[in-house]
């Protein structure tokens, strides 16, 4: 059996030798085509782009949208001098900071910056949110105040009935506080998710048209002017973060700034979808397929710059699911409920602690930190009413246009 299998091996090896002898001959093939493969046929001229009509597009586009127009729920927070505008020019979460605003914001001496901010403090929008609070908390204690000096129940000089002691506000106060607590982080968790959401979208964006200019508009290390697939999905880009914004924030329209960068047709049958971004991304999608059809970007290009726009969908997804998922509502009106039961119990304590004006000033005081704290968990659990989307959707549109202007200079 052995002296058999062994004849068998050698038949085997001298009839294969012949086969591996031809196949080292052969070229090996690669996995992507050549460099000439996705190069533009001659019966599929390379078009060339408008490129002075996009920059003029883009300049219509800054001229509709010069004004940040906040929500119409935030509005009404804000001073009613600015008309919805925030009436102060201190550093706010609501722009973008340069290097300008964070020396306002931490480059002042520390005594500058607290002058400065308790001078300003009739301005915050937290202050005039609790105001109406406050000023019911306080009434409420004035209105014990005098009862109680009109009342035996609580005067032990009198023989009073009642003794109240503060063990139980301050078991209440430990338990409210980690409430406020819990709620306010996962409102800022909220908010920091938003922005980067809306981070990673400008990174996108830059990426896709950087990837899309370098593949259609250069041949040989040599950069060629804007292709029309180019500048079609520059124009895309342009209008990505606006209707983005349109879709997160109350009162936006799309139907302008379609128009002003896309033609007439196509930008009216946009602005009737039911979901333009997830729209408009499937544009883009159409525009990279189309050009990989014809040869143009190769697969595994085509396969990043898909990427790059399923990222950019499951960017506009986990911007929807922010907006319409909130909090449990029931967390936040179990907190208001309890801060309202621990206020109201507030001066029964400090009555017989402190002297009239000083139950006065320190139910004024507790309620406006407390209150404050929640004020502060709502106007933030809504990230997209105070997000810089107005900035955010120019840095967009801008990163597109820069995209294609080095690409012909």
């Amino acid at each position: 059996f052995f002296l058999f299998f062994r004849w068998a091996m050698a038949v085997l090896v001298l009839v294969s030798l012949p086969l591996v002898s031809r196949s080292r001959c052969q070229p090996i093939r690669c996995a992507f085509p050549p460099a000439t493969a996705w190069e533009s046929s001659p019966h599929e001229p390379r078009e060339r782009g408008d490129l002075e009509s996009f920059r003029r597009a883009l300049d219509s586009l800054r001229a509709l949208r010069t004004e940040d127009r906040p929500s119409p729920s935030l509005a009404r927070k804000l001073s009613p001098r600015g008309r919805g505008g925030n009436s102060c020019q201190e550093p706010s979460f609501r722009r973008l900071f340069t290097h300008r605003t964070w020396e306002q914001y931490t480059g002042q001496p520390t005594a500058m910056r607290w002058v400065q901010t308790l001078t300003t403090w009739g301005r915050s929008t937290i202050f005039r949110a609790v105001v109406p609070c406050v000023a019911s908390a306080v009434g409420w204690a004035t209105i014990f105040l005098v009862l109680h000096s009109r009342s035996r129940l609580w005067s032990a000089s009198r023989g009073g009935l009642l003794k109240v002691t503060p063990v139980g506000l301050t078991l209440q106060g430990t338990a409210i506080g980690l409430l406020l607590v819990f709620r306010t982080n996962n409102s800022y968790q909220r908010l920091a998710e938003a922005r980067a959401l809306w981070g990673k979208a400008i990174y996108l964006v830059r990426e896709l048209m950087q990837g899309v200019s370098t593949v259609l508009d250069t041949r040989r290390g040599e950069r060629l002017p804007p292709s029309a697939a180019s500048v079609q999905l520059g124009r895309y880009c342009a209008a990505f973060g606006w209707v983005l914004k349109a879709r997160l924030r109350e009162g936006d329209e799309v139907a302008d700034v379609l128009g002003a960068v896309l033609p007439a047709a196509e930008a009216e049958w946009l602005a009737s979808r039911r979901n333009v971004p997830v729209e408009l991304i499937g544009c883009m999608r159409r525009t990279v397929y189309a050009e990989y059809e014809r040869g143009r970007v190769p697969a595994h290009v085509h396969y990043k710059l898909e990427d790059d726009l399923r990222q950019l969908d499951l960017v506009v997804g986990g911007c929807e699911r922010l907006f319409a998922s909130p909090i449990p509502p029931t967390m936040s009106r179990h907190v208001v409920r309890s801060l309202a039961l621990w206020l109201l119990t507030l001066p029964v304590v400090l009555v017989g602690q402190l002297s009239p004006p000083l139950v006065l000033f320190y139910v004024a005081a507790t309620s406006y930190i407390y209150v404050g704290i929640e004020e502060l968990g709502v106007q933030v659990e809504q990230p997209f009413d105070i997000l810089p989307m107005f900035q955010m959707a120019h840095v967009i549109a801008s990163s597109a246009e820069d995209a294609l202007v080095a690409q012909a200079e």
